[in-house]
């Protein structure tokens, strides 16, 4: 884990900031027509369960809006921190759990020969503290933003996933 200068973080989440907003808007815009799917927490969290079952604590995604390999979540944290942590683990969990979603819920994964893992990720970046958020996945470039009161406040960068 490395502490870094934020400064430079909150200038790049800057420049790309419009376009995570307008791509939640899109998609949002997308579902009220039906042309994309709004899955709510509990349709979220079984979905996974043929894979894994998440304690409460760790069901942060409160409803999803799915398009291919786009979606963002909205997501609780849970206020307990369980410990003395910098970042909570369920809560990293919580923002990252869609990542997972879009690789095992899309209907343009190939669901049905493989289920996929997301194993890690390049950089883990948060500023701030937050309690309610949108998480946003574009995975173009396997990236996560985690969005609060419309502004980038972290990021899961260069997202691996495997297929098995």
């Amino acid at each position: 884990m490395f502490f870094e200068e934020t400064a430079e973080w909150r200038a790049e989440w800057d420049r790309v900031s419009h376009l995570v907003s307008r791509l939640i808007e899109a998609l949002s815009e997308m579902a009220t027509a039906g042309v994309c799917s709004r899955i709510s927490k509990n349709m979220a969290y079984t979905l996974f369960t043929n894979v894994v079952d998440y304690a409460d604590k760790y069901r942060g995604m409160d409803m999803v809006v799915l398009h291919e390999y786009e979606a963002y979540a909205d997501i609780s944290l849970a206020p307990e921190t369980y410990g003395n942590w910098h970042i909570p683990l369920h809560w990293i969990d919580s923002v990252s759990h869609l990542a997972g979603l879009v690789m095992n819920a899309s209907d343009v994964s190939n669901t049905k020969n493989f289920f996929y893992l997301n194993p890690g990720f390049g950089t883990l970046r948060f500023i701030g503290p937050f309690r309610l958020l949108r998480s946003i996945a574009i995975t173009d470039g396997g990236d996560l933003y985690i969005i609060h009161d419309d502004i980038v406040v972290g990021m899961l960068g260069q997202i691996k996933s495997s297929a098995f």
